[in-house]
């Protein structure tokens, strides 16, 4: 039995959901491979090593809180990454780290300036993301920035923002450093995007990656009419203003608290198990 089912147990004799609805805490942490029932309650090792093996994609405490309203400012996103952290409970913030936070809008079409699709199977979403330039080295370009004025097209003049794009996802959506594509969607309004500059990760295999891979690289959804591909564009904080008036689709809030390494053995368990169920059963 692994130790998530042993969790799952414990909360279930509690009478506490693991995952609530409405957009409440998911616990994605101690997904762990196999451990005997008869297991040592003091072999710290043995936990240790199987949430370990368990890697990053679901070693952590993952939030999608449900918001009223969208955020005005890249910085009350940060805001709400310390204050949700604080209601983890103790246990669960002596075992997890401070965190990343992000919102995204809904995808998005690439389009020309003429607002003609340049190529209908190319979608991006649009994510702030904290934590990220400090991991990546630009290829091209540069890091994004405010961009100051509208994006003329047929239609008339857009907003426009700057975005910064993997190097490895780039090519297959078709653009490059130095690109200026509207994006649209069935009930968005358009926004105009440019691309300040294309990066590599500094590492990989750095644990923050972990869930992201459609930003470092674009999923691919062959059909039997063409191949499409998703991305991801990471704006810049003095952008995200922009993307809140102007497109008006729905945004989905994430919040991440990575596992500390070795910082869970037997002994934590139950206050841990005690911590994510409340955190579960609360709004954040």
């Amino acid at each position: 039995m692994s130790l998530l089912r042993l969790v799952r147990r414990e909360l279930s004799a509690q009478r506490w959901p693991l995952v609530t609805l409405g957009g409440l805490l998911t616990v994605l942490t101690l997904v762990v491979c196999a451990l005997p029932l008869d297991a040592a309650r003091t072999d710290d090792q043995a936990v240790r090593h199987a949430v370990a093996a368990a890697g990053p994609d679901v070693t952590a405490v993952v939030a999608r809180p449900p918001l009223a309203r969208p955020f005005a400012t890249a910085d009350e996103l940060a805001n709400l990454l310390g204050t949700a952290r604080s209601r983890l409970g103790t246990a669960l913030q002596a075992v997890t780290g401070p965190g990343d936070a992000a919102v995204a809008t809904t995808d998005l079409g690439v389009a020309d300036v003429d607002l003609r699709p340049r190529h209908p199977s190319r979608i991006l979403d649009l994510r702030l993301q904290t934590g990220w330039q400090e991991r990546v080295d630009f290829v091209t370009g540069r890091a994004p920035a405010a961009a100051a004025e509208p994006l003329p097209t047929s239609g008339g003049p857009v907003p426009l923002v700057e975005v910064a794009l993997a190097e490895a996802a780039a090519g297959p959506l078709g653009l490059a450093a130095g690109d200026t594509v509207v994006l649209t969607g069935r009930t968005a309004q358009p926004i105009g995007i440019r691309v300040a500059g294309t990066f590599a990760p500094t590492d990989e295999d750095d644990e923050f990656w972990a869930g992201l891979t459609r930003v470092l690289r674009p999923t691919h959804e062959p059909t039997d009419v063409d191949d499409r591909y998703l991305g991801t564009a990471l704006l810049a904080p003095e952008g995200y203003p922009t993307v809140v008036s102007t497109v008006q689709v729905d945004l989905a809030t994430r919040l991440r608290y990575p596992l500390l390494p070795g910082s869970i053995g037997w002994a934590d368990v139950d206050p841990v198990t005690t911590d994510l169920a409340a955190a579960s059963a609360s709004g954040l």
